[in-house]
């Protein structure tokens, strides 16, 4: 997820970026998993009572934000890897806000009943598997989003819209992202049963442009849970 402080200095050319990313793809995009995530968070929650989401990865919190309109008696813990700058301490939007090590989370075994991992995964495949690991330890079902790459085009494609979607914010990007085979090599490394998955997300159907070079086939949800 784009994050706003993952860099203090931003240049110009950064910022430029910034304003395009949000212009051509970033509310849209949110509108559409916060829509996704939220009917299925309802459908797997058992009763009215509060549950608890772990955001992990969290970038501007847009996602959970968007959720709690959608889920009611949501409490929402956030957490990325970057310290919170000190103009931000005292806004009440970010005090749901902790940072983390990128690895271990601190706390309990299943404290949380969801964790999310929105394009996170792919982004560090070096600690996908522990980072996956803990979030499968902490929360009773994960969700993640991510996307697959189908050829080299796909591959192309992907890397552009992450320059685009996360180099002006200053967050690392990938090297690589998931086949359908490496994705369910991690799932069965880490122990995990796919639920459920949800495949050709329509992230880009608002721009005729984007969705001519941009295909719904590489973007899913998969809903997992321990063995």
């Amino acid at each position: 997820m784009s994050s706003p402080i993952a860099t203090s200095k931003k240049s110009v050319l950064k910022k430029s970026i910034i304003n395009l990313h949000k212009k051509l793809s970033h509310s849209h995009r949110i509108a559409v998993l916060g829509e996704i995530i939220s009917k299925e968070i309802s459908s797997l929650r058992s009763g009215r009572e509060e549950i608890k989401i772990l955001d992990i990865g969290c970038g501007d919190m847009s996602l959970i934000e968007l959720i709690q309109t959608y889920v009611e008696n949501v409490n929402p813990i956030c957490l990325d890897i970057y310290p919170l700058p000190g103009e931000y301490l005292n806004d009440s939007k970010w005090q749901k806000y902790k940072q983390f090590d990128g690895q271990n989370i601190p706390y309990d075994g299943n404290y949380f009943d969801f964790s999310i991992l929105s394009d996170v995964l792919h982004h560090d495949f070096k600690n996908s598997y522990s980072l996956l690991k803990e979030s499968l330890r902490v929360s009773h079902i994960t969700i993640i989003k991510d996307h697959f790459q189908k050829s080299f085009y796909s591959r192309l494609m992907l890397k552009f819209m992450d320059i685009i979607g996360n180099w002006g914010y200053g967050v690392a990007l990938p090297k690589n992202y998931f086949t359908e085979v490496s994705f369910q090599k991690l799932l069965n490394e880490v122990g995990a049963v796919e639920i459920k998955r949800i495949n050709n997300i329509e992230l880009y159907s608002h721009n005729i442009f984007l969705s001519i070079f941009l295909k719904s086939d590489w973007q899913f949800i998969s809903i997992i849970k321990k063995k």
